[in-house]
């Protein structure tokens, strides 16, 4: 029998121990062992249990494989190794069932072609489910512990604070670039008028690169840590003032023309950078779309054109319009959806939206063109 092997592990410190490989290595003996053909292996690093098969690099292209009738059955370690929840589970047992390849543990005895087997399939799928549940549980109250004591859990630092013998202390560098920001945006000041100010001054985050984001600046004051909110961290801004500048922020952002609906705002990309594309107004002008790196948060702003947000619009809403006159394009959607997913060389910004594809299919002579 030709047969595929399937390893996963959920993190790259596990890759790293080479977890994957002894997976790989205890395949090829029960293979062996077993007088089993081995066609084809698959291996997804630093994948979790619970990311559908359909949506790993490695399951995508397995799929594929099996679609084309490369190998009768795939052989996996344990039940975990392929999913780690019921659902994901059964769903990757029923594809691969569908595109005829069954689904094999070389450690656990179960055979789903029969109704005892499938018992036993769906119990070991509820064991994994429980164990995964069982260790975030575990983790959390570790972590939980930790916190009360003063100690960073892990993850990434906040900016302004550093780690002295286990306890997040303030870093005074950072911590006077916090106060200042909150001291300032309290008097008036705009997250992006401070943005500006610390490019032009030369000061850099923590981490992620050189540039600051209007994102990374809000943050500051929604996280209670800022004012030692949290199990008696030391606070890097007094109350008032964090407060204050939280209000501030508030004012700020409601004073923006809110009266238009803005259809698309955050729903297209830039073809050219992969930015979201956002609404600029003009002054008793017509609105447009724009890519947002060219508000000036990269080093080298996007080139890409501006669109007129009325015809654009339109356009969508003749779309939205069109489907619900026509149900049969939602499954059409869905169909090319499918298709995306078990495609992962098909370049991503060369592909027409599938509505549009779906028209053009049925060359309506008398429709409007788009104003792509």
């Amino acid at each position: 029998m030709q047969i595929a092997i399937y390893a996963r592990v959920s993190n790259e410190g596990q890759a790293d121990r080479r977890t994957i490989e002894a997976q790989v290595d205890f395949l090829q003996r029960y293979a062996d062992l077993n007088s089993l053909d081995i066609v084809r292996e698959y291996r997804d690093e630093a994948v979790t249990g619970s990311t559908p098969l359909t949506q790993r690099p490695e399951g995508i292209r397995m799929i594929q494989d099996a679609k084309a009738k490369r190998f009768e059955a795939v052989v996996i370690y344990r039940v975990d190794r392929c999913a780690r929840s019921l659902r994901e589970l059964l769903e990757a047992q029923v594809l691969l069932d569908e595109l005829g390849a069954a689904l094999r543990s070389a450690t656990e005895p179960f055979d789903t072609a029969t109704p005892m087997g499938r018992f036993m399939f769906q119990l070991l799928g509820d064991i994994a489910e429980l164990e995964k549940s069982t260790i975030i549980e575990r983790t959390m109250a570790g972590k939980r512990g930790i916190a009360r004591e003063g100690k960073w859990h892990g993850g990434g630092l906040p900016y302004g604070y550093g780690i002295v013998g286990g306890f997040l202390l303030p870093r005074e560098s950072e911590a006077s670039v916090v106060r200042e920001w909150c001291r300032r945006v309290a008097a008036g000041s705009t997250l992006v008028a401070e943005r500006n100010r610390l490019h032009a001054e030369g000061i850099t985050p923590k981490r992620g690169g050189r540039q600051w984001h209007q994102a990374r600046l809000s943050r500051i004051f929604t996280n209670l840590l800022y004012f030692g909110g949290r199990h008696g961290i030391p606070a890097l801004v007094d109350r008032e003032l964090w407060e204050a500048a939280r209000a501030r922020i508030k004012r700020n952002y409601t004073r923006k023309d809110t009266k238009r609906f803005n259809l698309l705002r955050s729903k297209l990309r830039c073809q050219e950078c992969r930015s979201t594309f956002v609404v600029v107004t003009r002054k008793n002008g017509p609105a447009y779309y724009r890519c947002a790196s060219q508000a000036g948060t990269r080093a080298k702003p996007c080139k890409a054109v501006q669109i007129r947000a009325e015809p654009l619009e339109g356009y969508a809403w003749a779309e939205c319009a069109e489907m619900l006159q026509h149900p049969e394009m939602l499954t059409q959607l869905g169909l090319d959806h499918y298709e995306y997913l078990s495609d992962p060389d098909a370049n991503v910004c060369a592909r027409s939206p599938a509505s549009r594809r779906y028209l053009r299919s049925r060359q309506r002579p008398n429709r409007e063109s788009s104003p792509y």
